[in-house]
């Protein structure tokens, strides 16, 4: 069996990427991930409409809809590259000899 959003794909359509940004705000505020789906699909369909006014909305060049794999997995690849980064900014600190506190080495 395969997932259904591998992690190592890391391919984000480019009408997605400014609103995947507000997934995190809309999780710190207590929306589940179903409600953000519908929050960001609204917003895609909104931006699209404004941009193509009297286009056909069965027309095959509308963006993929964004759907709850593609917030978690937005998620948990943005959550694992703030960590790398943050263990990268600590490994640099301590070569260049800086007094870390205890926690800050966890």
């Amino acid at each position: 069996m395969q997932p259904r959003c591998p992690q190592v794909d890391s391919y984000v359509h480019p009408d997605h990427v400014e609103l995947l940004k507000q997934t995190r705000q809309f999780r710190q505020i207590g929306k589940p991930d179903w409600e953000i789906e519908n929050i960001l699909n609204k917003s895609l369909d909104d931006t699209w409409n404004a941009e193509h006014p009297g286009a056909n909305p069965d027309a095959g060049n509308r963006p993929p809809r964004i759907t709850v794999d593609i917030i978690r997995s937005y998620l948990q690849r943005t959550d694992a590259e703030a960590a790398q980064q943050g263990q990268a900014d600590l490994s640099a600190k301590m070569h260049m000899g800086e007094n870390i506190p205890l926690d800050a080495a966890k």
